[in-house]
């Protein structure tokens, strides 16, 4: 019991229901108001499972049953299908991760949705010839700005990021600072071990 205290910090007063709901509301909000960053995500998540183990205990009940599932991304030569693909499963990840109603479930999705930005980061993944020094890995692009610089490749003619270099196109800044930050990325979570 004084294990589960520290995990699960309450006063006399407190309703230990609402206070679960509470702290669940704000780990959504921290994971839905964020860049994908794994490792910063895998410690918020060692944390909440450590809640969910502590509020059990506390409350003598039983630890939800969590069905996995895995992401499956289509393999597929265009840009604009990879977008178009993660940006309709990542909405409805969202919407999952919003309705969750236990942490296992939120930290079962939220390992989809990093499963789903390791896999579609892998279509703008750039060669090292490109410079990628000045990069933020934790903002993410306007989404409307980066549908219309995806939209505008494909009408000129770009398929893949390898056709990037050769097109001149509306937004081509715009994927590049995207391809940048992913490839980036890619390669300091594959350094940390998170992929």
């Amino acid at each position: 019991m004084n294990n589960a205290t520290l995990f699960f910090p309450f006063e006399e007063e407190d309703d230990l229901y609402d206070l679960y709901e509470e702290r669940l509301f704000e780990d959504k909000q921290f994971f839905l108001n964020r860049a994908i960053l794994p490792s910063l995500f895998e410690k918020r998540m060692e944390k909440m499972l450590k809640r969910e183990e502590a509020f059990r205990t506390l409350t003598d009940s039983e630890f939800p049953d969590v069905k996995s599932s895995t992401i499956d991304f289509p393999a597929s030569n265009s840009l604009l299908e990879a977008y178009s693909y993660f940006e309709s499963e990542k909405a409805k990840l969202f919407q999952a991760i919003f309705s969750a109603k236990n942490n296992p479930k939120v930290v079962q999705l939220i390992r989809n949705l990093i499963e789903l930005f390791t896999q579609y980061s892998a279509y703008l993944e750039l060669a090292d010839t490109f410079d990628i020094k000045d990069v933020l890995l934790s903002k993410d692009p306007e989404p409307v700005t980066f549908s219309m610089a995806v939209h505008s490749f494909e009408k000129a003619g770009g398929q893949t990021i390898e056709d990037l270099q050769q097109l001149t196109f509306d937004g081509k800044e715009t994927i590049l600072n995207e391809a940048k930050r992913l490839s980036l990325w890619r390669k300091k979570e594959l350094k940390n071990g998170s992929l």
